[in-house]
């Protein structure tokens, strides 16, 4: 840097810390101590995260519902029913509810429903899908977060999270959510044991391997897969101490 007089200025030799005012100074002291504990205390205790426990993401039944959602808020439905052409035969019994546009994304997924319907795909879902027979399916909210879907069996109604609603959530995502509902429905009384469950969760896996790559499985596929994977036995030990019935003391 040159002077106006053509000089080169010297450099100053004022540190930092003497060119502060004391006030700013201490508390730019206070905050760099604070912040040096705040990262010692992270390491020696990091944070943890309550989670809820896989076999708990599915509740256990309640009432009239497969799973425990507290209360079901459907969407409003237009006093005009938005048009319908069931894709498959599979699915012919089926009514999507609700407006234009939750009728056209139910009518899609149900068209996906249909590829994993016929033969070639394990037995196990078109079992389930035969249980859509007056059946209606609509968007709803829930009282209780977290949960996928549930079945009024008063109604006959499955009901899926709204969350499902959005378009930018592919329709292959809702698919095996519907089948685990659906296994439900075809083999069900309003009684689910864990046993019950534990196969619904199965067709709901094989419905997730059948449409979607492992590494863009949704969590409820996850969840499915790693509740298989503890073996029935142990499985519906889980369940049953989540509150399932056990088919072994149903009468």
């Amino acid at each position: 840097m040159t002077e106006p007089n053509g000089h080169r200025a010297r450099p100053s030799n004022l540190r930092l810390v003497d060119s502060m005012p004391r006030p700013l100074l201490i508390i730019f002291a206070v905050s760099l101590l604070g912040a040096l504990g705040v990262v010692a205390y992270l390491l020696i205790r990091p944070p943890t995260f309550e989670t809820v426990a896989l076999e708990e993401r599915r509740p256990a039944p309640a009432g009239v519902f497969s799973h425990d959602v507290g209360q079901v808020f459907s969407l409003p439905e237009p006093d005009v029913a938005a048009p319908y052409d069931p894709p498959c035969e599979q699915v012919a019994g089926v009514l999507p509810t609700g407006g234009a546009r939750a009728v056209a994304r139910l009518t899609e997924t149900l068209d996906l429903l249909c590829t994993i319907a016929g033969p070639g795909v394990p037995a196990t879902i078109g079992e389930a899908v035969a249980g859509l027979h007056d059946v209606e399916i609509g968007f709803a909210e829930f009282r209780r977060s977290g949960v996928e879907s549930v079945v009024d069996f008063g109604t006959r109604r499955i009901w899926l999270n709204v969350k499902f609603a959005a378009t930018q959530l592919p329709v292959r995502e809702l698919v095996p959510v519907i089948v685990h509902e659906a296994w439900h429905l075809a083999n069900s009384d309003e009684r689910i044991t864990a046993q019950q469950e534990f196969r619904a969760r199965l067709v709901e896996l094989e419905a997730c391997r059948e449409l979607i790559t492992p590494d863009e499985r949704p969590r409820h596929c996850a969840d499915a897969d790693a509740l298989i994977a503890l073996g029935e036995e142990a499985a519906v030990g889980v369940l049953v101490g989540v509150g399932y019935a056990d088919a072994a003391t149903v009468s």
